[in-house]
């Protein structure tokens, strides 16, 4: 859900949640905004999509200053497009890894593993 969600955003949207991404405590919409060198308003208004659609989390940036305390935003949804792929190739190459160090004949349990996965793709695709 998240996945399509992410794929789902605009390039202006998903440029932000990239930015919100390389942060690591929560950043305000002023921070957001001198980065990415845009107006206040607008990524206030990508921010508040972002946070309707569950992609960025909202908290007071406490200060020591007076008055209504700032919010900040975080994400811990992967901005990288590419990330899911990635972690696809490490959980399929560490069960490989599993196979020729534990399995007595490797080769066939991997044919028998790709043979199942083609059969349950098939039917999830309802083919």
């Amino acid at each position: 859900m998240i996945l399509t969600t992410v794929a789902g955003l605009t390039s202006a949207q998903h440029a932000l949640l990239r930015r919100i991404a390389s942060h690591q405590t929560p950043v305000s919409v002023t921070e957001l905004a001198e980065e990415a060198n845009l107006h206040v308003s607008s990524v206030r208004e990508t921010m508040d999509v972002l946070l309707d659609r569950g992609l960025v989390t909202r908290e007071e940036i406490r200060s020591g200053g007076r008055g209504r305390p700032a919010q900040g935003y975080l994400t811990y949804v992967p901005a990288d497009p590419t990330a899911t792929t990635r972690m696809t190739a490490l959980v399929a190459r560490a069960g490989f890894d599993w196979l020729r160090e534990t399995v007595e004949d490797p080769a066939s349990a991997a044919r028998l593993i790709g043979r199942r996965w083609g059969i349950d793709s098939l039917a999830a695709a309802r083919v």
